[in-house]
Formats: structure tokens, C-alpha cells, sequence
């Protein structure tokens, strides 16, 4: 919580897509929650694409409600959104799209007494990592959740960042770990990996050592695809949960046929 008793989120990769329309829902459970209403977005990100994905969000979320709004005993029971503090890590905050969905999210934070602050975060490089988490860190702030929904997919010829790595699994994979690392003192309730079930065709070889007489000589100079980020991630899932056993917090892997924000709260 911050001073203000408000719920702290730290969460990348929304400035579109899924992760976008799991911050605004929950800004507008928010809202709901403490008596006004989040109304609907027009902005430039309101594209063709964004709409069918806030329908299978709402579909989605119909769908778990009717599953979830009762008891045990039959009986009906609701869940108060709280208010929230979000940080967004955003790769370049000054672009088209973090400046939308900036404005877009601040709105509908105004109508619950939320707060919303976008923070530079470029995941492609260690060091602006660390620098975010320092940021945040400064803040002093106990952080509840931790949404890690940030990743890019990589075509041609392999790229690689500034620390020599290369550049879809650092993005997708190795600055999140670190992010979580980095913030873990400040961590309450749990870690959220947002994941893919593409993981489940994907070829590790890309992300395999060359060895000649035993010894390592390189990582195979082949892209490394989406998929085998995302399989790297649910590998590591299992040391995550042994890292924060001692301090009850839970780390949870989704995947975007989830609605993220029902699993924030």
C-alpha cells in the first residue's frame, strides 16, 4: 500500500494489447467499486484489433464470474476493487502509445481517487532495468503485485543488446527476472508472469550452449523464437515460488486466455 491505502502495482508491457485492456478493466472495476463509472475509450488505440480484444476480455470475464460469483453455500458474494497505485514500466514514455494509454488510464484512475505514473523502462538493456527498479525502489512504497506482460517477438537475423544477449530473450525473459529480483524486498502478495501456451512447441536449441571437447564455445547463431522465451520462463517458474516460499508470496504464470486482472486482486 502506499500512504494513501492505495493497492501498488508494478506492471510492463501495457501500453497495447491484452496487457492494455487488463489495466483499463481493472481501472474500471475500480471506478465501479467506489461509486462512478469508467466510460468507454475512444481514443487512437480504439483500432479494429483492440476492439475484438476488449470483447473476448468482457466474454472472458462473463464467463469467470458466473463461475466464480458464488459460494460454496450458493450464495452471491462480491469483491470491492481497491484503490490503486500503478507504475507502468514503459520503453519509451514520451511515444504515441504510452502517451494514449498515459491519458487514457489517468482518466479512469480520476474517477476512483486511483494513481497511475508511467516510468522509462527500456527491457532491452540491464542497465535501464536496474535503473527502474531504483527508481521504484525510491519510492518506498510496499508493492503487492508485480505484472510482468512485457515481450516482443524477434525475425531474421539474430539481434543482440548492449550486454552482448540476445535481444528476445533478454526482453522476454532475462530483464524480467532481474526486475523481479531487483524489487523482490518490496514484494507482498504475488508475481505475475504472463505467459504463452506457445510455449509447448517450442525448439530449445536456439538457447542451447555449442560444446567442442567438453568445452563451451557459444550459444547457436540461430533467432531464438517467441516460443522458446516463453518456455525459458515457465522452466524458471518453479525457482521463483522456492525464492519467495519464506515470504508467502505467490508467483503465478497466465496466459492471455485469462483475464489478467481478475488474478490482481
Amino acid at each position: 500500500m502506499d500512504a494513501q491505502g492505495r493497492k501498488v502495482i508494478v506492471w510492463t508491457g501495457t501500453t497495447s494489447g491484452l496487457n492494455f485492456l487488463a489495466v483499463e478493466q481493472l481501472l474500471v472495476k475500480s471506478a465501479h467499486s467506489h461509486g462512478t463509472f469508467g466510460g468507454h475509450f475512444h481514443g487512437k488505440l480504439a483500432t479494429e484489433q483492440i476492439e475484438k480484444f476488449r470483447r473476448r476480455s468482457v466474454e472472458s470475464r462473463d464467463r469467470t464470474a458466473s463461475v466464480s460469483s458464488k459460494s460454496s453455500t450458493g450464495s452471491s458474494s462480491t469483491t470491492e476493487t481497491p484503490r490503486l497505485h500503478l507504475i507502468l514500466a514503459l520503453r519509451d514514455p514520451s511515444s504515441e502509445h504510452a502517451v494514449d494509454a498515459l491519458q487514457r488510464f489517468g482518466q479512469l484512475a480520476e474517477q476512483s481517487g486511483s494513481l497511475v505514473e508511467g516510468i522509462g523502462c527500456d527491457l532491452s538493456s540491464f542497465r535501464a532495468t536496474r535503473n527502474f527498479a531504483s527508481e521504484v525502489l525510491g519510492k518506498n512504497l510496499d508493492i503487492s503485485t508485480v505484472v510482468l506482460g512485457a515481450g516482443i517477438s524477434c525475425w531474421g537475423p539474430p539481434s543482440f543488446t548492449e550486454e552482448k544477449c540476445e535481444m528476445g530473450m533478454t526482453v522476454n525473459h532475462l530483464s524480467q527476472w532481474l526486475l523481479v529480483a531487483l524489487l523482490s524486498p518490496r514484494i507482498k502478495d504475488r508475481v505475475v508472469f504472463v505467459g504463452s501456451s506457445l510455449y509447448k512447441n517450442a525448439d530449445l536449441s536456439g538457447v542451447m550452449f555449442r560444446t567442442k571437447k567438453g568445452k563451451s564455445i557459444g550459444p547457436i547463431p540461430k533467432p531464438i523464437s517467441y516460443a522458446a522465451t516463453k518456455a525459458v520462463q515457465a522452466l524458471c517458474l518453479s525457482e521463483w515460488s522456492k525464492f519467495f516460499q519464506g515470504a508467502n508470496v505467490d508467483v503465478i504464470i497466465c496466459t492471455p486466455g485469462k483475464v489478467i486482472g481478475t488474478m490482481l486482486l
